[in-house]
């Protein structure tokens, strides 16, 4: 399927480091409004993948589309409606977590505080907003990482392990969140 609803495309992704070939010509069409997962054994280019597509790294042949728009050539419109959540988000932890949010939403363009409040609610993180990050537990750390991912109400998310290092109390929440708080 091609058009207008088709949220990633990559054709032929390839990406190789020196002999070793760590994404071997994947390719995929995730329409909008899909979730979809990459399973795999550690060192089968899940990460790898998902670092290509957010242009962290320049693959070495194939396509990566983002509704439409080419991310080699077009980064600033391809982009513009991701929203990204690396394996393990990195925060300035002596600010708050909502201090965080804001320098997020500045770079990104927005500023609409009160999206801020809603999204910070969203994922469970309201209460500790004035918190430092220092005193977050894993979990929470992972919330807020997927509450950035959330600035500007992105079309697609790009979730790298948002379960990383979480119990399984954890793990459950942010499934549950991602199955029925995003929608």
């Amino acid at each position: 399927m091609s058009g207008d609803h088709v949220a990633l495309h990559l054709d032929n992704l390839c990406k190789s480091f020196g002999r070793i070939l760590a994404v071997d010509h994947l390719s995929l069409e995730i329409q909008a409004g899909q979730m979809v997962g990459f399973l795999g054994p550690n060192g089968a280019g899940k990460s790898t993948s998902l670092y290509m597509i957010s242009r962290l790294i320049r693959p070495s042949g194939g396509i990566i589309r983002i509704f439409g728009s080419d991310v080699w050539k077009d980064y600033k419109k391809a982009i513009h409606h991701v929203g990204i959540m690396s394996e393990m988000p990195s925060f300035y932890k002596y600010l708050s977590g909502r201090k965080n949010m804001e320098l997020i939403a500045r770079l990104r363009g927005y500023s609409d505080q009160r999206q801020i409040d809603e999204i910070l609610e969203k994922v469970g993180l309201f209460k500790r907003r004035k918190d430092k990050v220092a005193t977050y537990s894993q979990g929470m750390k992972q919330r807020l990482g997927l509450g950035m991912a959330l600035v500007g109400k992105p079309k697609l998310l790009i979730l790298d392990e948002p379960t990383n290092g979480l119990d399984p109390e954890g793990t459950w929440e942010i499934l549950h969140f991602l199955r029925e708080k995003i929608k």
